[in-house]
């Protein structure tokens, strides 16, 4: 139980907790500068431990044009180079030898003889996508050489330099604004929203069973205080929303550090500066994520699941939750600190008792079970299976299912798998018996999601043993679906029989409505050509290459596009070159 004198809410004793809130040590720079990866002024759009779709960023976006340079941070050799459809796109990873790897992301090539070297593997492989790690000294590059351009490709929305520092053992992201490099902060962060649970059904805040939301906007400065007390009783949570702006910049970054702590004492308090890539996607556990799905806030949660093993948290009291019974009043003061040690603060004050009303949760009649996070969990219908394996879950849930018709579209009842707003840590397994599927449509079948929007997306899946079977990484409700649809290819830069120059373009939209693309190939003159694919806009394209054309003639040209259920579609010309 929280203890505290029920009149130190005065402004002299919220002075005295802030100089007692705990102060987090910045790491030391490393023995030598690092040279900026960029040689304009570094403009940050995004840092690291911004909270994305199921992840921390794990790095800094560095505004940039298009073919800006790309410069080495410190000498190093280049350890792998690899271009991906999403992610990165084309990165550029550099080895340094004091136990650091940088990281360049979303390029749009690299340095010549690291050009040619991946177009020749990628020729040889016949493959667009492709991982490489060359041979050690293969590629060494000085401190402030150029190493690539900038770009857009792979899961970007905007031209930029996606830049990362990683320990190199272990390879994990660092906070790259506690390495040194010349970034201006003079701002404080923002707090924007705080949030106050009832952590069981016994428990009450301001006598809502559940949680309330209180919209903060600064009044002092820096500090923030909320004048009247919030009721509350039992176990209770508490999160805040929280951004860090740059020197001028407006876009949302992320601060480096969250304290907590009641009656003076510390509670709980995170550190985001180093977020290993096995553990990222738990950022669904450490922020509220159904009022992420709700209203797209980001409250991060002062308080644990029972499954969350996110390393960034230090002092935690009782996985952070606090338990008020005494009904006495309890200063509550939370601090944010960005990796330039700039802070902010709210302070507010609760009163432990129980209230009026009771608030009380109805009966859900969809509830079929408790689902415990650290057991096997299974559920069965004659149409359904779930299996939730040991630790898939953050915490343990009162696990929910309802069935509906579905449209005359799709092949199996609707079914509604436990709550969209609760996070998982790992995937499950869902099947499905379809209704009326054809023997010969089996093949094409597959699990489809349908969201709150009724948008259907594919969540793949085999036929087997009358089931369609999928591992799928969220709850929400389930159906079958038939792909019988070849994918779309529309020309966009192409005209049959047209005349092209070296550097120009051949370029097509491919779309598939269903299962996705699954492979792409281009042929010119009968022999495999390095076709590119920018996925985000559906773009396949190649840049007309003397080195591997005969020129002033005419070339055949055929496209073939497969997507995830095997439909196959292709697309034949002939052009001038």
């Amino acid at each position: 139980m929280i203890k505290g004198h029920p009149h130190c809410v005065c402004g002299i004793f919220f002075t005295l907790m802030v100089a007692c809130l705990p102060s987090f040590s910045q790491p030391a720079s490393p023995a030598r500068p690092f040279s900026p990866p960029l040689d304009t002024p570094l403009r940050l759009t995004s840092n690291y431990g911004e909270i994305r779709e199921a992840h921390f960023h794990s790095g800094t976006d560095m505004l940039a044009d298009p073919g800006t340079k790309v410069y080495a941070v410190r000498e190093g050799t280049i350890s792998r180079i690899a271009v991906t459809l999403r992610g990165y796109g084309k990165a550029l990873y550099v080895t340094h030898p004091d136990g650091y790897t940088s990281v360049y992301g979303h390029l749009s090539s690299f340095l010549p003889e690291v050009e040619k070297y991946v177009k020749d593997q990628q020729y040889r492989r016949r493959k667009y996508v492709i991982d490489l790690y060359p041979a050690s000294g293969m590629f060494p590059v000085k401190q402030g050489q150029f190493i690539a351009l900038t770009g857009n490709t792979g899961y970007s929305f905007g031209p930029h330099l996606h830049f990362e520092m990683r320990d190199s053992n272990g390879d994990i992201p660092l906070n790259v604004l506690t390495l040194g490099f010349p970034v201006a902060d003079s701002r404080k962060p923002r707090i924007t929203c705080l949030g106050i649970y009832s952590l069981d059904p016994q428990s009450r805040v301001a006598d809502s069973a559940v949680k309330i939301i209180i919209p903060l906007k600064s009044s002092n400065g820096d500090r923030i205080i909320l004048s009247d007390p919030v009721r509350v009783w039992g176990n209770i949570g508490f999160g805040i929303e929280t951004y860090d702006y740059l020197d001028g910049r407006e876009n949302i970054c992320s601060p480096l550090l969250v304290s907590f702590q009641v009656d003076g004492k510390p509670v709980s308090s995170f550190r985001l500066d180093r977020i290993s890539f096995e553990k990222t996607s738990q950022v669904n556990s450490h922020i509220d994520y159904a009022e992420k799905i709700l209203s797209e806030r980001k409250i991060q949660k002062l308080f644990l699941d029972p499954n969350n093993t996110l390393d960034i948290y230090s002092g935690v009291v009782n996985r952070g939750i606090c338990r008020f019974t005494d009904s006495l009043l309890h200063p509550v003061a939370i601090r944010v600190e960005d990796a330039a040690g700039n802070q902010s603060f709210v302070h507010f004050s609760v009163i432990s008792e129980p209230g009026e009303g009771t608030g009380e949760i109805p009966p859900d009649s969809n509830r079929m079970a408790t689902f415990y996070f650290d057991s096997l969990n299974v559920f069965e219908t004659g149409e359904l299976k779930v299996v939730v394996p040991p630790n898939a879950l953050f915490t343990s849930i009162e696990f929910t299912y309802k069935a509906g018709k579905a449209s005359d579209t799709l092949y199996s009842s609707l079914h509604r798998i436990h709550d969209e707003g609760t996070p998982l840590k790992a995937s499950y397994i869902i099947s499905v018996r379809p209704d009326h599927l054809p023997p010969e449509l089996r093949s094409k079948a597959l699990l489809v999601q349908i969201g709150r929007d009724n948008k259907i997306s594919s969540a793949g899946g085999d036929f087997d043993k009358g089931f369609i079977t999928a591992r799928v990484g969220s709850f929400g409700t389930y159906a079958v679906a038939v792909d019988t649809v070849p994918p779309e290819i529309i020309p966009v830069s192409f005209v049959n029989k047209g005349r092209f120059a070296k550097d120009q373009f051949l370029s097509f939209q491919i779309k598939d409505a269903l299962s996705g693309i699954n492979s792409f190939n281009g042929f010119i003159d009968g022999k495999w050509a390095l076709f590119e694919y920018d996925l985000k806009n559906n773009l396949l394209f190649y840049r007309l290459d003397a080195s591997m054309l005969s020129q002033n003639q005419e070339h055949t040209l055929e496209l073939v596009i497969v997507d995830n259920r095997n439909n196959l579609s292709k697309f034949k010309g002939v052009f001038l070159y």
